[in-house]
């Protein structure tokens, strides 16, 4: 027997992904700007899509989140100056 040496291009067909499971990937790798322009390439074809607007959404969230602890942190000025210290001298008149 005789094999045929053939490009893997031509044995194999070509398959396309779809593009809502690749905007999905994308989120999911935490990859949000291109599943964001993936979702808005969705749209254009068909703007009424509710999963693409959903994934899109969730991805402007989760690209703009702003953690509440890191808010919350004190700096070193806010800890050096402390409102509530005592103060080194007593007020004249008082007993502390």
């Amino acid at each position: 027997t005789t094999l045929k040496k053939t490009k893997k291009s031509e044995s194999l067909p070509q398959l396309k992904m779809d593009p809502f499971f690749l905007a999905m990937q994308k989120y999911r790798r935490r990859q949000y700007d291109e599943c964001i322009e993936m979702c808005d390439q969705l749209l254009e074809k068909n703007d009424r899509d509710q999963a693409a607007w959903f994934m899109k959404t969730r991805a402007l969230t989760r690209k703009n989140w702003i953690d509440d602890i890191e808010v919350d942190e004190e700096g070193v000025g806010d800890i050096l100056m402390d409102e509530n210290a005592t103060q080194a001298v007593p007020r004249p008149g008082t007993s502390f």
